[in-house]
């Protein structure tokens, strides 16, 4: 007490928050919760069972042309089927490590320092709570710099409609009474038909896009047009992206990707032979749930972790600063991912098919002019 006055009671904005608590929210960050959900764990097997890294190679033949046929019959003439190769490339590689010192633990209520298992963890691994906890502020750090990545990794193909792969400019009118066939969602999903691409169109982006969305799902009804866009909503599936201006340049661009076009691709270090205990380190494996704000579904997650306890005082390089920083003996946890992207090769088709070039990737500009307004 000071001068009489009982102290604050402690209480953490988690138990406060509750879901709301920015800590723990692991977001799909657009491009990255698409790649990953879309993604099924046997896909593409970067890792056998014992842990070992494999090199992978996808194998793929070139569907024949019409240039190809024949108009008569005969038997001494043929055509000679063969497999390309694409190599599958995991060079990507994400890391974050913390500290936490003991006395800082000792400082904070009893219940921090209490043991607890990583969530998941394979193999069961164990630290304080309070190492526990920062794992998940840690891990949406992670995940937002994989996103980043990803989108210096992506490769959009031509579209057949503008035989071009840059960005097609395409108006969502804002005028309710004037929708041109050929703009807004008819041209969106004409232009996929048209690529050849198949099932739900993954459309990953913000700006325009976004604010076309939020205001169809509001609508009542049919337009003045007599459109209900709430149906061409329901024809796709949009993942929303703040880092679209850093990773296409332009905030109002979109992604629209055929699923099974794209793929994450991830090496899991700390499985097999290589997960334990080795000395005074924990290697191991943690999942956990990566949320979609558009639909609240949750996907989960694999980490690499590494957790060491530090015995004594020990000089760290401060990753933030790249200055030493001298630490105090406790825990010190680190969080990675080693992964890549894997998308139809560019030469899936023959040079002569309408389709060459095509890899289910591609890239609008979003507008919203209205059609009718001097």
């Amino acid at each position: 007490m000071a001068n009489g006055i009982a102290k604050p009671i402690l209480q953490g904005l988690d138990a406060v928050a509750g879901a709301a608590y920015p800590g723990t929210k692991l977001r799909a960050h657009g491009l990255a919760g698409m790649v990953i959900t879309n993604t099924q764990p046997g896909d593409i097997q970067y890792n056998s069972a014992p842990g070992h890294k494999q090199q992978v190679d996808i194998k793929y033949k070139q569907p024949f042309t019409s240039a190809q046929t024949e108009t008569s019959l005969a038997c001494d003439d043929v055509l000679i089927p063969a497999y390309n190769e694409a190599t599958v490339a995991v060079n990507n590689v994400r890391r974050l490590s913390f500290h936490i010192e003991d006395e800082v633990i000792a400082a904070y209520t009893a219940d921090t320092s209490a043991a607890a298992q990583f969530p998941g963890s394979v193999p069961s691994s164990s630290a304080t709570a309070e190492v526990i906890g920062t794992i998940y502020h840690a891990a949406e750090g992670l995940l937002r710099a994989i996103n980043l990545d990803l989108w210096s990794l992506v490769t959009f193909g031509t579209n057949v409609v503008t035989a071009s792969n840059s960005a097609t400019t395409i108006n969502f009118s804002s005028d309710t009474s004037v929708q041109k066939f050929d703009q807004g969602f008819p041209r969106l999903l004409s232009d996929y038909q048209k690529n050849g691409l198949t099932d739900r169109a993954q459309v990953v982006g913000e700006g325009n896009f976004l604010n076309v969305a939020m205001a169809q799902a509001m609508r009542g009804g049919v337009d003045q047009f007599g459109y209900d866009y709430r149906m061409a909503l329901g024809m796709v599936d949009f993942w929303r992206d703040q880092d679209v201006l850093t990773g296409l340049g332009n905030a109002n661009h979109i992604a629209v990707f055929e699923p099974g076009s794209i793929k994450f691709v991830e090496y899991n270090r700390y499985t097999g032979s290589k997960a334990g205990t080795f000395g005074a380190d924990q290697f191991f494996q943690i999942s956990l749930p990566m949320v979609d704000p558009m639909t609240n579904v949750a996907t989960m997650v694999k980490f690499d972790v590494q957790t060491r306890y530090n015995p004594c005082t020990t000089t760290m390089t401060n990753s933030y600063t790249n200055g030493s920083i001298t630490v105090e003996k406790g825990w010190q946890v680190i969080l990675s991912k080693t992964f890549g992207l894997f998308q139809i090769p560019s030469d899936a088709f023959r040079h002569e098919d309408p389709r060459r070039s095509v890899n289910g990737a591609l890239r609008y500009n979003v507008t919203v002019n209205c059609d009718t307004c001097a």
